[in-house]
């Protein structure tokens, strides 16, 4: 039974799914390189390294006449709900915990391990919970004859973090070369985030070898749609199939949008009319998600696009992606009219509603509206101070100085934590729906401080 889940779980994956990426990924590992791998929003990065993650039960059942002779040890940042290096840590720990146990057999091992966790867990200091890790990893490549992959996924997620916390994770690979690889994956040029002066010694090992990870061909995308309908007990039709590729272009996100909203109508002529479509919830809330993960750069560059069509694109992230392809036109029709649509109502706000668009906070009630739709998430007493005062800065740099005396008054001095403050502001970014490596309300100026931008 177990065997029969396990073949209907891989089955894309034994008949060819994604099979040029997996082989490229597989020899990084035999050579002992680590590398970067690099591709466009929403397309399906975390299902591809969760099943990874499985390890030997993965590997085997697509590669049974391969050694499975490595360990993928997946760090998913967005699991990180404490967005600081003991945070990062402690997550890294618990998953090189629980992947251990569940793929090495020899107990001594294992109680080893287990011990190392269990003293460990519940500390706070950040250097215990590194040693922690890195003894784990000197136990696993010493009892065992496995390789470790730690593969890092966003790592952009983590560019506010100072040099010493990067050159950690270098010491780590340095616990033994040819037998710890660390892999990192991100939806943006993390290059361009996060340069040479704060990667230090890391900067070379992710700049080492690039994999640009390209989107699912014609014959990927149908065993993606035949998994849908395994998983769902429907059929899609083959001419249906078809119009969903050629719409998306293999992008999985979009695909899968597309295919629900066939499924919910089972009607083929919902999906004849692009401009139709893209204005669907469903599409539309695909194209916000993929939005949101481009940098302000990537996105200045589609809107031009867009609007001239003669521009010629050449940005490496774009173009190596596959967000532009060879034609120098987007990927797919439903991205394009996605972006039109965004144009034409940013044009629309510009015009009729700039006063309301962005941050306004109502002082008499201490009500914050974002885009002229009132907060879901009330704030904190911390958080709407803090917001209130870059409000009325109208633009202007707030430095942590200012910000500490706004939440600790005449203490700020003895209470000052950059932590703490880091935080809050954290907090108030998810509640605002903004994000630190894609400003949108709040940006970082490195060194200087803290300023509303609209």
């Amino acid at each position: 039974m177990v065997d029969k889940i396990i073949t209907q779980n891989y089955k894309k994956y034994k008949d060819g799914y994604r099979r040029t990426f997996i082989k490229e990924f597989l020899k990084q590992i035999e050579q002992s390189e680590s590398f970067t791998i690099f591709g466009m929003p929403e397309t399906g990065k975390n299902d591809l390294f969760q099943n990874f993650a499985k390890n030997k039960v993965f590997w085997e059942s697509i590669f049974p006449e391969k050694e499975c002779n490595f360990l993928i040890i997946y760090i998913d940042l967005k699991k990180l709900l404490d967005v600081s290096p003991l945070g990062f840590y402690r997550l890294f720990l618990y998953t090189i915990y629980k992947t251990t146990l569940d793929n090495i057999k020899e107990k001594s091992t294992i109680e080893q391990i287990k011990n190392i966790y269990t003293q460990t867990s519940e500390k706070k200091e950040l250097f215990s919970i590194f040693e922690s890790c890195e003894e784990i990893i000197k136990i696993v490549i010493e009892k065992t004859n496995l390789k470790l992959c730690i593969l890092i996924y966003d790592i952009a997620t983590i560019s506010s973090f100072k040099q010493q916390f990067f050159n950690s994770l270098k010491a780590l690979r340095n616990v033994n070369v040819w037998k710890i690889i660390l892999s990192f994956a991100s939806d943006s040029n993390i290059l361009r985030i996060m340069g040479p002066e704060l990667l230090s010694d890391l900067y070379n090992l992710i700049r080492n070898k690039n994999i640009w990870l390209k989107l699912p061909s014609y014959k990927d995308s149908i065993l993606i749609m035949e998994e849908w309908e395994r998983e769902n007990n429907y059929r899609i039709p083959k001419k249906v199939k078809n119009i969903i590729y050629r719409i998306a272009n293999g992008h999985p996100g979009f695909m899968k949008s597309i295919n629900n909203i066939y499924q919910e109508k089972k009607d083929i002529s919902c999906l004849y009319d692009i401009k139709k479509l893209s204005k669907q919830s469903s599409i539309i809330a695909r194209g916000d998600k993929f939005w949101t993960k481009l940098n302000n750069g990537n996105k200045n560059i589609l809107m031009k696009l867009v609007n001239d069509p003669r521009i010629k694109v050449k940005a490496e992230y774009l173009n190596k992606t596959g967000i532009i392809n060879k034609e120098n036109k987007m990927f797919s029709q439903i991205l394009e009219e996605y972006i039109k649509n965004k144009s034409l109502l940013n044009d629309k706000k510009d015009t009729n509603t700039k006063e309301n668009d962005g941050t306004f906070i109502d002082i008499k009630t201490k009500t914050t509206y974002i885009n002229n739709q009132k907060l879901k998430d009330e704030l904190t007493d911390s958080e709407f101070k803090i917001l209130l005062h870059l409000y009325n800065s109208k633009g202007n740099i707030v430095s942590k100085d200012e910000i500490a005396k706004i939440l600790w008054k005449n203490e700020a001095i003895k209470k000052y934590s950059d932590w703490a403050i880091d935080k809050t502001i954290s907090r108030l970014r998810i509640k605002i729906g903004d994000s630190a490596k894609n400003s949108t309300f709040i940006e970082t100026l490195k060194g200087r401080g803290l300023r509303l931008l609209k």
